[in-house]
């Protein structure tokens, strides 16, 4: 019995331990994003629909930089700063499941600080047995909801973080309806962590070049 108990109190602390090196290496990869993608000085829209340790220790690293103002949609008062009224350029998410970033996302939506364009980092906080698919459905609501399209999913996957975008019009098969992802990236789990290769997590900019896919305009007339 009391090599059951030992056994079992090793196992969790081992758990335990795992959990915290899986906290810092999210942690650290959304904070290099922001490093490298975000806009210094323009303010970050952070929405979170739990009080997690994920959240705040994000908070606390950007705060330490002192390079970007954060404005927060949560429970995290402590770090909120006056509303942004102006169009915001970044966003970061933190989400579980589809049904939270449905709900986030009508939130944004609604701002008027709300920008389609701007650069969203979707950060999934648990582990999932299919991340491209749970990727694709994240992606696939924002689009529906507020037709945001620069936007990168990070889904950890066994000792990974994949890193997934999309390329709305990049071909006759792929214009507004969001049918598949791209694998842009992936964060290492070792030591201190690394990307496994270079270049812009945000490289798509929206052209006049649709290749061949048909859009819907509409037009208001007024009377009067």
């Amino acid at each position: 019995m009391l090599v059951s108990v030992l056994a079992l109190v090793a196992a969790q602390r081992e758990n335990s331990m795992a959990q915290k090196v899986e906290q810092r290496h999210l942690v650290s990869c959304v904070v290099t994003v922001v490093q490298r993608h975000f806009p210094v000085g323009r303010t970050v829209d952070l929405s979170s629909t739990a009080d997690d340790d994920y959240v705040k220790s994000v908070l606390e690293d950007i705060h330490r930089l002192e390079l970007w103002p954060v404005q927060v949609t949560g429970p995290f008062t402590a770090f909120l700063t006056p509303p942004n009224v102006e169009k915001i350029s970044s966003y970061i998410i933190f989400t579980r499941n589809v049904k939270d970033i449905t709900v986030q996302a009508e939130m944004l939506n609604a701002k008027s600080s709300w920008d389609s364009g701007g650069l969203c980092l979707i950060v999934v906080t648990v582990k999932v047995p299919n991340s491209e698919e749970l990727a694709l459905s994240v992606i696939g609501e924002l689009w529906e909801i507020g037709r945001g399209y620069n936007v990168v999913v990070v889904v950890q996957r066994d000792d990974l973080l994949n890193l997934y975008t999309w390329f709305p019009y990049s071909s006759h098969d792929n214009c507004a309806d969001v049918k598949n992802v791209v694998l842009i990236n992936r964060w290492v789990m070792e030591v201190e962590g690394n990307f496994v290769r270079e270049g812009s997590l945000y490289p798509y900019e929206i052209t006049f070049v649709f290749d061949g896919c048909t859009l819907n305009l509409s037009v208001f007339w007024k009377v009067g």
